[in-house]
């Protein structure tokens, strides 16, 4: 069965393609736009790249609701039931591949962005820390929401408008009003604020940004895994 999961996600060539050509597209596109002077392409390009990982990660989570659904609510949940394989193993197994995928797709993009605008990128196992806790509060999210909603089509559109709303909260897309609520917006308003504080906090070598965020994707983390487990229980076991 870990096999049979691996390869499904491996296999899922238009989901990839999606998730790394789009953003490189955009990547790219808006750093000439916003940075018509090369010089300034190294910060404009790692800005614009925290975004859309960020915001790509939320959209990658259909890689667990979609398998879900497919296990678990459809006739193929009758089958799985009927291998000596615990139903709760598979969901992990489902979680944990999507959450790597994720991770993956997130570093090709830094990857490319380092490679083609030089842009940088600080402290690589505080990077990885982040962008790991992030891929998966998204996973377990998404996982989440097809329990709640049984259907993979509505978790889509709540990913997605979750995608577009909050990363410009966290003051990602373009820079919110001046006010006295503006800081502490960018900062709690979402995972992704939590992500994007800690990801600036490992660009500038900010300690408590980063601890920060560890603490508040872990601890979101751990709370979205206990809430599936219940849920799970109802629905899948």
């Amino acid at each position: 069965m870990v096999r049979f999961y691996f390869m499904r996600i491996l296999k899922d060539y238009l989901a990839h393609a999606i998730f790394i050509g789009l953003p490189v597209f955009l990547i790219a596109t808006l750093t000439y736009i916003n940075a018509p002077n090369q010089v300034n392409w190294p910060e404009v390009s790692r800005v614009i790249a925290i975004l859309f990982i960020l915001m790509f990660q939320i959209f990658g989570a259909s890689y667990t609701f979609e398998g879900l659904q497919k296990d678990f609510l459809s006739p193929m949940k009758d089958r799985l039931h009927a291998t000596p394989v615990n139903p709760a193993w598979l969901v992990v197994i489902q979680i944990g591949y999507s959450t790597i995928v994720s991770l993956l797709q997130s570093l090709v993009l830094i990857g490319f962005t380092m490679f083609f605008f030089d842009a940088a990128f600080e402290n690589i196992p505080g990077l990885l820390g982040i962008l790991i806790l992030s891929a998966l509060t998204a996973q377990l999210l998404g996982g989440l929401l097809v329990l709640l909603t049984k259907s993979a089509a509505k978790s889509q559109v709540v990913m997605t408008l979750y995608a577009i709303v909050a990363p410009i909260l966290a003051g990602l897309n373009f820079e919110l009003p001046d006010s006295n609520v503006k800081p502490y917006i960018e900062k709690y308003s979402s995972p992704v604020a939590w992500a994007n504080t800690g990801l600036e906090g490992v660009h500038t070598g900010n300690a408590n940004s980063i601890i920060f965020s560890v603490l508040m994707l872990f601890g979101f983390a751990v709370l979205l895994g206990l809430l599936l487990r219940h849920f799970a229980r109802k629905v899948i076991l």
